[in-house]
């Protein structure tokens, strides 16, 4: 290295001293400057680091979220624009149309009957409306045609005549109107419509009128699975329709389409016990000691009807059957096949006297009775009351439940039976009391339950 002197006359420049003096800076000191640069670099770095984490996190989730919403299917999306819930509380009420407006089938009114067939269902209401719905076969719905009818409709042909009763059968219906007429409508394979003299009308898809009816005034009708009742104000009882079980009590007969009149007979025993009541039982002549004495016919105030046996109740509360028996459901002691004529229902299973009766209705297989005290009668195969799976074929007091309780409807369907025991209060004492309350009230009466929710009103 050979090192020129500068020359005398000559002065080094800013720059050129800058650099020599730079390289007379010791070893030690660039090695620190250096390694100071280094973790400076370093720290940059790290921030830098920091900083792009959460931008590259939001990106990934932003593109999540994009992926997401392109595979949404197109139905989901349709129920995101849907407003909220606010929004569909606040907005305008539908105004009806004037059809709605104008159609009676939105409002029913107050009902007073509802019975029921295997697959249809009739209401009548308090202004004689009579409603129909269910299955449209056999166009046992009334509305014209088979179509089923999920929503109660009005039966028009109806609407002007003020029905007052209903009844159903098992596809077939009769209604009876304010007139005293009977209109049907339904199946009428069996001739239970009645609505024809000469040919039997298979079906009627509209309410006919029965022409048999004409000159009699009914005042109760009754339907069974094939079958029809009524009776007359004359207290007269007709039946039509399926006979092969002996349900109409017109003898050995298939089929009937013209109403007849089923005679039912009273034992004359029982007129001379009526009309010589202070005469005593063993009293009253017997009627092996006047065989002239003939049976006269009852007047029927009620009749019921099931599958294939029948019961009727007359005016002073005798309780006559007749039909199918091979489960004991006529409750006559015996479990013979069919009895083709009325039979005079006489003792319980007890062998005591049967009561007056009240109200009776008939299942498939089974009758249910209220005599006139409000107590519970039961007897055929079923489940009837008495504790699981019975047969009897005598009436058998229901005391299962009943305890001071007087029952004064029943409602029957195949297999099924309601009881209706209204709640009676006959005494709350004591009858005054502090007005700040704290006073413990006794009430005696029927149908009560233990319960926090019981009010008594002053």
């Amino acid at each position: 290295n050979i090192e020129e002197p500068f020359p005398d006359n000559l002065e080094p420049i800013e720059e050129e001293k800058e650099e020599m003096e730079a390289d007379n800076i010791e070893p030690e000191q660039e090695i620190v400057q250096k390694e100071s640069e280094k973790k400076k670099e370093e720290v940059q770095k790290i921030e830098t680091q920091k900083d792009e984490l959460p931008k590259e996190e939001e990106v990934k989730k932003e593109t999540a979220i994009e992926e997401k919403k392109t595979q949404i299917p197109p139905e989901k999306k349709v129920e995101t624009l849907a407003p909220p819930l606010a929004k569909q509380d606040n907005a305008k009420p539908r105004q009806e149309s004037a059809q709605e407006k104008a159609n009676p089938n939105e409002n029913l009114g107050y009902l007073i009957q509802i019975c029921a067939g295997k697959q249809h269902i009739l209401h009548l209401t308090e202004d004689g409306h009579v409603y129909s719905y269910g299955s449209g076969v056999y166009g046992v719905c009334g509305q014209g045609g088979a179509a089923c009818c999920f929503q109660h409709q009005i039966l028009r042909s109806l609407s002007e005549r003020n029905g007052i009763q209903i009844a159903c059968g098992g596809q077939h219906s009769i209604a009876l109107t304010q007139s005293l007429n009977i209109y049907s409508w339904g199946r009428g394979f069996e001739g239970q419509l009645g609505i024809t003299q000469k040919k039997h009308i298979e079906i009627a898809s509209k309410p006919t009128f029965i022409p048999f009816f004409d000159k009699l005034r009914v005042k109760f009708i009754a339907a069974g699975s094939y079958y029809s009742l009524a009776i007359t104000e004359a207290g007269d009882l007709y039946g039509w329709g399926e006979a092969r079980l002996g349900q109409l009590g017109c003898g050995k007969q298939r089929l009937v389409f013209v109403p007849q009149k089923i005679v039912v007979c009273e034992d004359p025993e029982d007129v001379m016990r009526k009309t010589h009541s202070s005469v005593s039982l063993k009293e009253a002549t017997p009627r092996s000691a006047n065989p002239n004495l003939e049976n006269t016919d009852a007047r029927i105030r009620k009749v019921a009807a099931g599958f294939g046996h029948t019961a009727a109740i007359t005016e002073d509360g005798q309780l006559f059957v007749w039909g199918l028996n091979v489960f004991g459901q006529l409750g006559i002691g015996t479990k013979m096949n069919t009895s083709w004529k009325p039979v005079r229902v006489e003792k319980d299973i007890t062998n005591n006297w049967l009561p007056k009766v009240k109200d009776v209705a008939c299942g498939f297989y089974f009758t249910f009775m209220i005599d006139v005290t409000g107590q519970l009668f039961s007897w055929g195969r079923g489940y009837i009351g008495h504790n699981g799976l019975t047969e009897d074929d005598k009436p058998r007091k229901i005391v299962s439940k009943t305890e001071n309780r007087e029952f004064t409807a029943i409602l029957c369907n195949e297999q099924a039976a309601v009881l209706y025991s209204p709640m009676r209060v006959y005494s709350v004492s004591p009858r005054c009391g502090p007005s700040c309350g704290g006073t413990v009230l006794s009430i005696i009466g029927t149908s009560l339950t233990d319960t926090n929710h019981f009010k008594v009103r002053f």
